[in-house]
Formats: structure tokens, sequence, C-alpha cells
């Protein structure tokens, strides 16, 4: 039975949801570091991409407290995107789902 609902509803799924949150980790990183370091936009976000896809190559600039947690928040963030994009990938998998890498194994036998 399915329920009603008012109005059109979007359903997000996979890879939409996955860049929807890397946007905004990446919008929310880059406006972070201007507000709470001072920096320039263009500082700000590639310190984010550095920061979001683990490189490290160094900082931009030197950190201050604030700017060491907003750093450990953008990098869980970002990491944290990634992993959930990865569950969602395995469940995908496991269940059969259309667009799926793998078909989901047969239930039972057959004969």
């Amino acid at each position: 039975m399915r329920r009603k609902t008012r109005g059109p509803v979007h359903h997000l799924s996979g890879p939409a949801v996955a860049l929807l949150l890397l946007v905004l980790v990446t919008a929310g990183g880059t406006v972070g570091y201007v507000l709470v370091e001072g920096w320039s936009w263009w500082d700000a976000f590639y310190m984010t991409v550095i920061t979001v896809t683990t490189v490290g190559y160094r900082e931009v600039h030197t950190l201050s407290r604030a700017g060491e947690v907003l750093t450990v928040l953008v990098l869980v963030a970002g990491v944290g995107t990634a992993l959930l994009r990865l569950h969602a990938d395995r469940d995908d998998r496991r269940r059969g789902r259309p667009g799926a890498a793998v078909p989901a194994p047969a239930d039972g036998p057959h004969d």
C-alpha cells in the first residue's frame, strides 16, 4: 500500500546525494576558512579541496585553533561523505538494484 503525500516529492539517491554532500562540504569549508581565517576565496577553496581529498600537501597558511577545528570538521565531513557513498554502492549491489555493478546473489537453491 502506498502512502499518499502532499505535493511532488523528489528523491535523491546514489550519486546525486554524494555530489550534493560534496558540494555542501566544499562550500561550507571554503566559507568557513574565509570567515574564520580571513583568507582569500581561492586559498580557502584550495585548502578545502586538499583537506576533503586527504591529499594534505600543506596548510595554505598557518592555522589558528579555530582553523584547526574547522579543518577537522571538513576532513570528517569529506571522508564521511565518501564512506556514505561507498556504503550505498555496496547496498545497491547486494539488493541487485538497476545500475548496480554486480547482480545480487540468488535467494535460494535453484534446480
